[in-house]
């Protein structure tokens, strides 16, 4: 009986967190409107993969999150920090997530956040430019080389 409550409660797990953001793979993405150095809709990013990790500074979860982040992905795509805090505190926001070579995209009236159906953090999305297709999201923690590589190979 114990199994059956186990293996329940880790069915549920997997399929109330697999709802909890209304982003899906293969979809165009949602709108985006933010004030960042790429434009406000994100139009000016140089690479073809574009990372946005939807964060606070302020959530320990996610500044331990942002640092697991692999180095060797900023080669392969621009990762953007986005946050809902003020651009008017953003050497303090540098200072307590400790990124200093991350790009952050203030987020300011929530509405990335309501676009994506953002209801907890920290949260990343990856989609391509091209094609304005959400490729992969999920825990900041799977980002890795092999990941991207997986997607980089699809869209060839």
């Amino acid at each position: 009986m114990r199994h059956f409550f186990v293996i329940l409660t880790t069915i549920l797990f997997f399929t109330l967190s697999a709802e909890a953001q209304s982003v899906r793979l293969g979809e165009r993405m949602p709108e985006v409107s933010v004030m960042s150095e790429y434009g406000s809709k994100l139009e000016y990013v140089e690479r073809d993969l574009v990372c946005l990790v939807f964060v606070s500074s302020h959530c320990v979860p996610c500044i331990e999150a942002v640092q697991t982040i692999d180095r060797a992905l900023f080669e392969k795509m621009n990762i953007i920090l986005l946050t809902t805090e003020s651009h008017e505190l953003h050497d303090e926001i540098v200072e307590r997530i400790g990124a200093t070579e991350l790009s952050i995209a203030y987020d300011i009236e929530g509405k990335t956040y309501k676009a994506f159906g953002i209801n907890y953090i920290p949260f990343a999305v990856i989609y391509s430019v091209k094609r304005k297709i959400v490729e992969w999201f999920g825990p900041v923690q799977q980002l890795d080389g092999s990941l991207v590589e997986q997607i980089e190979e699809g869209l060839k």
